[in-house]
């Protein structure tokens, strides 16, 4: 009886492990038995301070649009391709292999099938495919227009065609399948964007205010604490490249005070600053990297009805104001007149501008003599510009000569620039930084059906000159219409380019590796190491 019952047990005990791994292989949580199970050190931990700034940090790939939120973003959302540990260019991540027809317009991708959420939920094929769909639907993030190239895409964006005409196809679990309308080149630039990386189910919403500590995420780190000012961030358990990431944590903190910055870095409880420290507390003068951006800043109208949408009106008041001055006035290293980034080619005109007697023709022929009966002006620029006076000389002008209300108001960038179409305000201005190395990250903004129409632009030349490049299959000629179509901005006074941008960070050259300046200013969290850490 005794044996008999120890049989039982046994028998029992071995159904029982068969039911749970069947309920597991029919699940969606599949443990990787290659699951790292060390305790991760404390002292491994890389310190940041990002830049102060008035727009809350954003944790949904959909809703962000600052440059601090995409620091933390680029570490928890890791798609088909991250970057490299030196040129930070695009490499294959979560992609094994990449196979792209002769023609260019079919991209076949294996994918890794250790992928899993950082809650151990596996991503499949069909898990990026549900997420693009999902971004496309919303139509709403700066980034959905660069899918633009992939057959059916924009007019699914657009709400006027079927999902089942997009390009993109799950063959099975691990292979997935992109087709294009037109060769694009720049495809590995665009699936390294967080955007583009799988979104759990549960994120797929357009919620603020979800918790970063329970959202389950694909890239090398997820949030562990959150303070009032400090971000901390662990390795990802379920990682696939888990044992190349560097470091076990990263804290990351907000609204450093000024008078303590210096001092905290010196002490070397900081290892990266991208918030400024005067070169003088710099006792290694090679701490501090600055580099060309792919940037620019400009003022531009984002009027889409009334006087301030009539290009006639737009260039009068343009007519009025010495804008080399002006640039002159914000104080910085690349002033420039062109809206697309080439600081080795391009001169800028040096020639004063101002026509104003062209300036009153034009009011004439609009149907507003001297200005008169033109509405007030509202114009916004962002909490800490280096701009704020050239934005009053603006003001002034227009104010002064046209005898017309100008308002300048000083607002956190997210207020106008985050979702265009909800601004209030009819001229503003912005730092765009490219999101990829390609004139086409500058040009969308104005392009009126792009999920992130800036200057809330119609213009059907406009529109004409990007789809002719878009399906260009040669890279000089799409590049020669690229030009054509910035020279049409100018012409049509949308946009009035001040500056190239330069990045500027602060980093521990005694300890720190893994930081590389480039001409995006992206520095993946994954490959940052400190000597000298401190606990989180």
């Amino acid at each position: 009886m005794k044996l008999n019952n120890i049989k039982t047990f046994i028998l029992l005990l071995m159904l029982s492990f068969l039911s749970f791994g069947t309920a597991f292989a029919q699940g969606s949580l599949q443990r990787d038995p290659k699951q790292p199970s060390r305790i991760l050190d404390s002292s491994n931990t890389f310190t940041i301070v990002l830049e102060d700034s008035q727009d809350p940090l954003e944790f949904n790939p959909l809703l962000a649009t600052d440059s601090n939120s995409l620091i933390i973003l680029q570490s928890l959302y890791e798609g088909l391709y991250g970057y490299d540990r030196v040129q930070n260019a695009p490499v294959l991540a979560a992609a094994q292999s990449v196979d792209v027809s002769e023609d260019g317009l079919i991209w076949s991708f294996t994918i890794r099938k250790t992928l899993r959420f950082s809650n151990g939920e596996t991503i499949t094929a069909q898990t990026y495919v549900d997420s693009w769909l999902w971004l496309l639907s919303h139509n709403n993030n700066p980034a959905s227009s660069f899918f633009d190239a992939v057959a059916g895409a924009k007019a699914y964006r657009l709400h006027k065609g079927s999902s089942q005409n997009v390009g993109i196809k799950a063959l099975d679990d691990y292979h997935l399948e992109i087709r294009l309308h037109a060769p694009a080149p720049y495809l590995p630039d665009v699936l390294v964007l967080p955007y583009f990386a799988p979104m759990h189910s549960e994120q797929r919403q357009l919620q603020p205010s979800d918790d970063p500590l329970t959202i389950p995420v694909p890239g090398p780190f997820r949030v562990s604490a959150l303070g009032s000012n400090t971000i901390t961030l662990e390795k990802n358990p379920w990682y696939w490249d888990y044992d190349n990431v560097d470091s076990d944590f990263i804290r990351l903190i907000q609204g450093f005070p000024a008078e303590k910055l210096s001092m905290e870095y010196a002490n070397g409880t900081i290892d990266w600053s991208a918030a400024f420290i005067p070169l003088q507390a710099l006792s290694d003068k090679r701490d501090l990297r600055l580099a060309a951006q792919y940037a620019t800043a400009f003022f531009y109208f984002s009027a889409d009805s009334g006087p301030y949408a009539n290009p006639k009106i737009r260039k009068a008041l343009s007519l009025l104001i010495d804008w080399n001055s002006v640039r002159d006035e914000s104080g910085q290293l690349f002033i420039t007149d062109r809206l697309l980034p080439d600081l080795d080619k391009r001169q800028i005109d040096r020639s004063n501008g101002v026509d104003i007697q062209k300036a009153f023709e034009l009011l004439r022929e609009a149907g507003y003599e001297n200005g008169k009966g033109l509405p007030a002006i509202n114009i916004a620029i962002h909490r800490g510009t280096q701009v704020e006076t050239a934005a009053h000389t603006i003001a002034e002008a227009w104010s002064s000569i046209l005898q017309i209300t100008v308002v300048l108001d000083i607002v956190p960038l997210g207020v106008y620039a985050a979702t265009p179409s909800n601004s209030p305000y009819d001229f503003a201005f912005i730092t765009w930084i490219g999101d990829i190395y390609d004139p086409y990250a500058f040009l969308y903004l104005w392009e009126s059906q792009s999920s992130h129409n800036l200057g809330r632009l119609k213009d059907p030349v406009f529109d004409a000159l990007l789809d002719d490049a878009m399906k260009e299959s040669s890279k000089e000629k799409r590049l020669e219409l690229y030009a054509i179509a910035e020279q049409r901005l100018l012409d049509e006074a949308v946009v009035f380019p001040m500056y190239h941008g330069i990045s500027s960070n602060v980093v521990a050259t005694d300890r720190v590796t893994g930081w590389n300046a480039n001409i995006l200013d992206i520095h993946p969290l994954k490959h940052l190491k400190s000597t000298k850490s401190v606990q989180p």
